[in-house]
């Protein structure tokens, strides 16, 4: 029975050093959390590349949009302007035509 517990014993003793000697030491897991720790840092430097062209893209928009706001207001004084123009020539045409009939009372021209 003392065998079968010292067999016991020395095998249990065996399998915990055997695991023991499969663990990581403390250089290697230094090591690994390096290898994380850079591998988190290229991570996080590569979304703050994309947050600075985002910003860039972002502002580059708003510019766009507020020369194009500008050049809505400029289109729509040019259509304002020339509209009156428009007016003001239907109204000459309908002046001359008017006074081309009457002075001549026997010419029909539309």
């Amino acid at each position: 029975m003392f065998k079968k517990i010292t067999k016991i014993f020395v095998l249990s003793s065996i399998l915990v050093l055997a695991a023991c000697s499969n663990a990581p030491t403390v250089g290697e897991q230094m090591i690994e959390q390096g290898e994380q720790t850079e591998q988190l840092g290229h991570q996080w430097q590569d979304g703050a590349k994309s947050v600075k062209k985002g910003n860039t893209q972002i502002k580059k928009g708003e510019s766009e949009i507020k020369k194009g706001e500008k050049l809505i207001h400029q289109g729509e004084a040019d259509i304002h302007k020339g509209q009156g123009k428009v007016k003001k020539g239907h109204k000459i045409e309908d002046k001359s035509l008017r006074n081309f009939h009457e002075q001549h009372h026997d010419t029909d021209v539309e």
